[in-house]
């Protein structure tokens, strides 16, 4: 199997052309829906982060800074790479980068049938359910307990 490594891209890199491409295979492909990249209006303001293998992207997640709780969205593994540990690996690597940035916590909506996933990784559930692009979602959180630790970049 391939190392995964985790980094931090941004806009106009090949990379992020590959997220772009991940996420509209994933995020909206496997919903039935045309699979092209869905755009939000602070995605430009929002932090990117992706797992390579071979220099190619396997997964993906946005982070977009916020006061108090920070947005996690847009988070796709590639269907041959679910269940290898890739999205935990990623997901650790974000919270840790985040965090040195500043961060204090974070909140998702996660889809149903992803709640447990999300929750082993920390988040919490928050609220009742709702309905979001036609399908349940749960707001879940994750809060750190003590202060982050700064990086000097």
């Amino acid at each position: 199997m391939s190392t995964v490594t985790c980094k931090e891209i941004h806009i106009g890199t090949p990379e992020h052309e590959q997220e772009l491409a991940l996420r509209g295979r994933v995020l909206r492909g496997e919903l039935g829906r045309p699979p092209v990249p869905e755009i939000f209006p602070w995605d430009d303001q929002s932090r990117r982060y992706v797992a390579l293998a071979d220099d190619a992207v396997i997964a993906c997640l946005l982070v977009h800074p916020r006061e108090g709780l920070s947005k996690v969205f847009q988070m796709a593994v590639e269907p041959h790479w679910r269940g290898k540990g890739v999205g935990p690996k990623l997901m650790k690597f974000v919270l840790d980068e985040e965090r040195k940035k500043g961060a204090t916590g974070f909140f998702l909506h996660a889809r149903h049938y992803v709640v447990h996933y999300y929750a082993g990784m920390g988040f919490e559930p928050v609220g009742d359910p709702f309905e979001e692009i036609g399908i349940p979602h749960q707001r879940m959180e994750l809060r750190f307990l003590s202060e982050p630790t700064r990086s000097n970049g």
